[in-house]
């Protein structure tokens, strides 16, 4: 077995997630905006936990989103979110108390857009009624 980098083993085990490397929406070729159903903007309040090492960036758990089904857009502004950033967001299922766990629900985390200040991002949860969601975003600065 080839042993990984640190880093690698780090987002393939922990987050199983997508990544953007999108730095601007106004070039020309692109989608068109889209809508976020739910937005959120981190506060001073929410102090995010820093990485060591030879990364830079930030990690940031929020469960604040309402219960949703289907598929979803959400938006979250960060100041720890630059247009060169390289962002990951996981999501799952929540319970009432904030315990995350593994449930019958299929949630996937699709089209990530990173722009200054936000990442923007689409959620779809394979239920028939509103359920509880969390997300964790990291940010990494190459």
């Amino acid at each position: 077995m080839n042993p990984r980098p640190l880093a690698v083993v780090v987002a393939v085990s922990s987050l199983a997630l997508l990544q953007s490397h999108a730095t601007s929406s106004e070039s020309t070729g692109r989608s068109p905006a889209q809508k976020p159903d739910f937005e959120m903007t981190v506060d001073a309040r929410q102090t995010p936990r820093n990485i060591s090492g030879t990364l830079t960036g930030a990690a940031l758990r929020y469960d604040g989103w309402p219960s949703v089904n289907g598929t979803v857009n959400f938006g979250f502004n960060w100041g720890a979110i630059h247009a060169g950033s390289h962002v990951y967001v996981s999501a799952s299922e929540v319970d009432n108390a904030g315990n995350r766990f593994n449930g019958v629900a299929a949630y996937t985390v699709q089209n990530i857009v990173v722009k200054e200040g936000r990442v923007e991002f689409r959620v779809k949860i394979d239920w028939g009624s509103p359920i509880r969601i969390s997300t964790d975003i990291l940010t990494v600065d190459p």
